[in-house]
């Protein structure tokens, strides 16, 4: 393992185009020297100790295609100089110090796949800018300060994973959303959304996971989210939300996670939500649900958690039948 500052000599190695120097002890700043490396394609520096700010040498690279700095201890914005990456494929910038805005430039990237902002310290809003480049297939900027409005999606045909947790958002989930239909993972918790759950997302129908919980979410649970034939996770605790569980979710044979405790959800529970088959988790507490739990629920072999406490289910003697392994409250 090495330890230390990066040998500033390396700027001498013009025709380098693969650096790893990821997982080691390195500390100080990165070298400025290293625009004389022209040539290189591929920057790992993840998980050192280096700190400083990332250089403005590092934007004159034009090659660079992959860049890892994620897990250290820098500091300072992200250079307007970004857009001059135009060949950058993936940016690691996560669990960092970094702070300022995003840069609007960040558009010029034409071929970015994979963009991980998380656990910085930066502010301001998330560019629309971001949700044009059609290329994009990972978007991570939680644990921010970002505010304003989550903007509504533009070409983002190839989005597969967008992650805004632990920010300042204001209004809503942008109905657009709906148009990203390779989206795999919308995860946006803790981010101070309000309004309802668009009813168009019945149209992702690769979604996997569905996370929007901690937030101020009101209305009902759209029926049309039955449509989500690939959903496995539904998470949207702490809401809001209000009316009856939506029988259509009994339709989703995939779904292993069902989370809407702490809501204002009422009436029964849907029978068709005992006969999912991959059903593991079942976390309804603190809701207005009434009924009992019905036979159908000794059908459920992949069962481990039920939790239903706080709630005015009537005849509840939680003699479940042959549920022993299972963790009932």
């Amino acid at each position: 393992m090495f330890s230390g500052p990066i040998p500033s000599a390396l700027a001498n190695c013009t025709s380098l185009n693969y650096l790893d120097l990821s997982v080691n002890e390195l500390t100080g700043p990165i070298p400025e020297s290293f625009n004389s490396l022209q040539k290189l394609r591929y920057l790992n520096l993840y998980s050192n100790y280096l700190s400083g700010a990332i250089p403005e040498s590092l934007f004159q690279l034009t090659s660079l295609e992959n860049v890892y700095l994620n897990s250290n201890n820098l500091s300072g914005s992200i250079s307007m100089n970004i857009g001059n990456l135009s060949e950058l494929v993936a940016l690691y910038l996560f669990d960092n110090k970094l702070f300022g805005t995003i840069p609007e430039s960040t558009v010029n990237c034409s071929h970015l796949q994979e963009l991980y902002l998380g656990g910085n310290h930066l502010v301001g809003v998330l560019p629309q800018s971001l949700m044009n480049l059609e290329s994009l297939i990972y978007l991570d900027v939680k644990q921010n300060d970002l505010r304003g409005a989550i903007p509504d999606p533009g070409n983002c045909k190839s989005l597969s994973v967008l992650a805004l947790s632990f920010n300042a958002f204001t209004g809503g989930i942008p109905p657009g959303l709906a148009n990203c239909s390779s989206l795999i993972e919308l995860v946006v918790v803790h981010s101070n959304l309000t309004g309802a759950i668009p009813s168009s997302f019945g149209q992702l129908d690769q979604l996997v996971k569905l996370d929007l919980s901690e937030n101020h979410l009101s209305g009902e649970i759209p029926p049309q989210l039955g449509n989500c034939k690939s959903l496995q996770r539904l998470l949207l605790y702490d809401n809001r939300l209000e009316g009856e569980i939506p029988t259509e979710l009994g339709m989703l044979s995939e779904l292993m996670d069902i989370e809407l405790f702490t809501n204002r959800l009422s009436g029964e529970i849907p029978i068709s939500i005992w006969r999912i088959p991959s059903l593991v988790h079942l976390l309804l507490y603190k809701n207005n649900l009434t009924g009992e739990l019905p036979a159908e629920i000794t059908e459920l072999k992949q069962l481990k958690n039920i939790s239903l406490f706080d709630n005015h289910f009537l005849g509840l003697s939680l003699k479940i039948w042959g549920l022993m392994p299972a963790y009932i409250s």
